[in-house]
């Protein structure tokens, strides 16, 4: 049933993963049985847990709205053609997607959206690729973009834009903050340059960017994220078919590969030594506990 593979995973506080299925819809998978939880027809490509909600963004617009309280599913879509790759959010409400070179906002959990125009200055504007939110700035990462792509810092309250990062052949896939570091995935399908990139924001500064060593050249990195003070990443796939999983080693600044997937690996997430990624042609669930290392596609 599940040979399409998946475009985005999140998990819940239930103890559940939540997939997005090619083709099929929104799958829950916990202990080993996989569950339809709500069917669709467009790909989710990005999962968030902002609050009590799952929030999911992807193509044509669509964007899905899971309320983890009352069990309950709702699902619009923005006037737009775009695929939407990226949702941020925080806890007291604000939610912040996009399509194209603006930002669609949300300041009461997805109740009422706004558009905002960061971009609006620049002769030539890029398109949006991924997010990340701290506090009242936004982070953006574009796709590639010869004269403003890179990474932006975007200020809400001051409405001020700053690229604080300029990449001139890459797209920025994903975006990883926290107090301490903020991570960057990087890549591009026309070479084999594809890394990912921390800055330790001492002082607050973000001009001191740490390229990750790594053994294998990868197209792209697709995600990175951080989870119990652990690095992980996942790439796109190689000419034969095959994506990469990589834990990163803060203090000797490498990523290592442990593991591969079939297809594009878009996305990652690590709960209680419980790994799940997923693919475009498989979703694998790994759990380091048993060492189990399962396909469930």
């Amino acid at each position: 049933m599940f040979t399409k593979g998946a475009t985005a995973v999140a998990s819940l506080s239930t103890g559940s993963f939540i997939l997005s299925i090619k083709e099929r819809g929104i799958y829950s998978f916990t202990n080993g049985e996989w569950k339809l939880e709500y069917p669709l027809s467009y790909s989710i490509y990005h999962f968030k847990v902002i609050g009590n909600y799952l929030f999911g963004v992807g193509e044509h617009g669509t964007i899905i709205r899971y309320n983890q309280k009352n069990d309950s599913w709702a699902e619009s879509a923005f006037p737009t053609s775009q695929r939407l790759w990226g949702i941020t959010g925080n806890d007291s409400g604000l939610i912040v997607t996009h399509a194209g070179s603006y930002l669609i906002i949300s300041e009461n959990f997805g109740k009422t959206w706004t558009t905002v125009q960061p971009f609006q200055h620049l002769q030539k504007r890029p398109i949006i690729r991924s997010l990340a939110i701290e506090e009242n700035t936004i982070y953006i990462g574009t796709q590639i973009h010869k004269e403003s792509g890179g990474l932006w810092e975007y200020n809400l309250d001051a409405n001020s834009l700053i690229r604080i990062k300029e990449e001139t052949v890459m797209m920025i896939s994903a975006i990883y903050i926290d107090k301490q570091m903020i991570c960057i995935a990087k890549g591009s399908c026309s070479t084999f340059n594809g890394c990912v990139e921390v800055n330790k924001k001492i002082g607050k500064t973000l001009s001191n960017w740490t390229r990750f060593a790594q053994t294998i050249n990868e197209h792209a990195f697709l995600d990175v994220f951080i989870s119990d003070g652990k690095i992980f990443a996942c790439s796109s796939k190689d000419n034969y078919g095959y994506s990469r999983v990589y834990y990163g080693d803060s203090l000797k600044n490498e990523i290592i590969p442990f593991d591969t997937i079939r297809g594009h690996c878009f996305r990652g997430v690590y709960v209680n030594e419980d790994f799940m990624f997923a693919g475009s042609e498989e979703s694998k669930w790994i759990q380091l506990k048993s060492n189990n290392k399962k396909k469930v596609h």
